[in-house]
């Protein structure tokens, strides 16, 4: 016997529609050129990267080493700030760290190396 789930969660009941949910665009990243400098020169790691992630997303960052991957989700973190170009979380501009967020970074030995 299966149970009818509006009695177990009365509130998902009141939530379901027969209309298509609408996901939110949960981040905007506009135009984000990327910098950081070395003992020897200033280095650019992204120029002008643009992308949208919506709610239900699966999205991937895919390149080379050295391409710009984990500079820009330093900076998704708030840990970087742009050179150019806004990154907006959920509508507020990424600024600083924040408690929304949680970033693990491959230097802890915890993520495959691909």
């Amino acid at each position: 016997m299966v149970a009818n789930p509006s009695i177990l969660f009365p509130e998902t009941a009141a939530t379901q529609t027969s209309e298509p949910a609408h996901s939110q665009r949960l981040l905007a990243v506009d135009n984000v050129s990327l910098e950081y400098r070395t003992r020897e020169r200033v280095v650019r790691a992204t120029h002008d990267v643009s992308f949208d992630v919506y709610g239900g997303d699966r999205f991937v960052l895919l390149g080379p080493s050295g391409c710009g991957k984990s500079t820009l989700l330093k900076a998704v973190g708030g840990f970087i700030k742009p050179a150019s170009g806004t990154i907006t979380l959920d509508g507020e501009v990424v600024r600083a760290p924040g408690a929304d967020r949680i970033v693990v970074f491959q230097e802890f030995d915890q993520l495959p190396p691909w």
